[in-house]
This record gives C-alpha cells, sequence and structure tokens, in this order.
C-alpha cells in the first residue's frame, strides 16, 4: 500500500481498493495518517 500526502492532501494510490477506515489525527502541528484496513 502506498499512501501519499502532499501539503495535508490524502492521496491514495490504490484507488481500487480505498482504505476501510480513515484516522486523521493532528498531533506537534504534524497531520498523521493511519489506514486501518479490515
Amino acid at each position: 500500500m502506498q499512501i501519499t500526502v502532499v501539503n495535508g492532501v490524502y492521496v491514495h494510490q490504490n484507488k481500487q481498493q480505498p482504505p476501510m477506515q480513515l484516522i486523521v489525527l493532528i498531533e506537534d502541528k504534524r497531520l498523521l495518517y493511519f489506514i486501518i484496513s479490515k
């Protein structure tokens, strides 16, 4: 799974199987993306 973050924009490279759940956490002014696949 390839994840590209550009200017705080979430881009999922694998469009055939989108992530089931996307959790966005903002910590220390950093945008962290956690992908949970079921």
